[in-house]
């Protein structure tokens, strides 16, 4: 998992979530829908588009909630990936935005796997600028 936060007027933060299984742990701005099995997607998320990048295996969804853009990706070894940027003002990202977050998604679903594989399961924590 890797949280960045930011104290910018356009965005407040871009979540980073990797790990064994289908599902997406529950988002406030979810309501009551709990923690989201990738294949429910369409049915909770009425908006969520397919997702599909070129040279990459799996599939994938996006959608927008609130003030949150939402992607999220199964890889066929079972393991999933979500990345979730939201908006500081509260504002609906629109689609310049969510667009923005799919290219950005793309390549963080082709690096995190690896990097995942090869780095110890450790928490660190970095201040804020880094050096």
């Amino acid at each position: 998992m890797c949280l960045i936060l930011s104290n910018q007027r356009t965005y407040s933060s871009l979540d980073i979530y990797y790990d064994r299984g289908t599902s997406m742990p529950h988002q406030v701005e979810f309501e009551n829908a709990g923690p989201v099995e990738f294949d429910r997607v369409p049915e909770i998320f009425p908006d969520a588009e397919p997702v599909d990048i070129d040279g990459q295996d799996g599939r994938g969804w996006a959608w927008a909630v609130n003030n949150a853009a939402y992607v999220f990706w199964l890889y066929p070894d079972g393991h999933s990936l979500y990345v979730n940027l939201r908006r500081a003002n509260g504002a609906k990202p629109d689609a310049d935005q969510q667009q923005d977050l799919r290219t950005v998604a793309a390549v963080i679903i082709a690096d995190v796997p690896p990097v995942a594989a090869s780095s110890p399961s450790v928490s660190t924590m970095y201040p804020s600028p880094t050096p």
